[in-house]
């Protein structure tokens, strides 16, 4: 009997020593922001220990940059945007936030869910509005694309939020395989509710 009770002592004792690398349940947080660069509107909710999904409603900035040769006595390039637009878009997306246990093991800033992530999300973006050159009546479109990628958040101060990332998008025309668009992305945003 004195053996158990001390078996059952060291395995208390030993047990939260092993669970150290165990992320705590309070690590994700809900996130309701206003993006600043980008106006629009995020959501975001933790569904398990490092996971979350969330869903974005907003605006983006569709462009088109055309490089001209010219072949003769200067032999120069010139750069032409043929088009800026601002365009409504929506998002769906899910987070895997890999480093977050590891931050607060080091005692980083973990607030607002601050840390590296993966993602994977779908997006779909309309016509809007021209803010350079035309958009011709045959150019309307309804776009919309699934996606890889990976970012940071960090939060400074209480409110403010940094998100950067890389996503890389397929692209297909006319049912056959396009390309790969990298689309990296920048946002500000201000927490609503703390």
């Amino acid at each position: 009997m004195k053996h158990f009770l001390t078996g059952i002592f060291l395995l208390l004792l030993i047990r939260p020593c092993m669970a150290q690398d165990v992320p705590n349940k309070e690590l994700m947080q809900e996130v309701k922001k206003i993006n600043v660069l980008y106006p629009g509107f995020e959501h975001e909710k933790p569904i398990g220990l490092k996971t979350s999904w969330g869903y974005s409603l907003g605006t983006r900035f569709w462009y088109s940059i055309t490089r001209y040769d010219y072949i003769g006595s200067n032999q120069t390039s010139h750069w032409k945007l043929d088009y800026l637009n601002l365009v409504p878009s929506g998002e769906l997306y899910g987070r895997y936030y890999y480093n977050i246990s590891k931050r607060e093991r080091k005692h980083k800033r973990i607030a607002n869910n601050s840390a590296s992530y993966f993602s994977a999300g779908a997006v779909v973006w309309v016509d809007g509005i021209s803010i350079v050159g035309e958009t011709l009546p045959e150019d309307d479109y309804i776009y919309s694309g699934i996606y890889l990628g990976c970012g940071m958040r960090r939060t400074f101060g209480s409110r403010i939020i940094f998100d950067m990332h890389f996503k890389v998008q397929p692209t297909f025309e006319d049912d056959r395989f396009g390309g790969v668009l990298v689309l990296p992305g920048i946002h500000v945003g201000y927490l609503l509710f703390k």
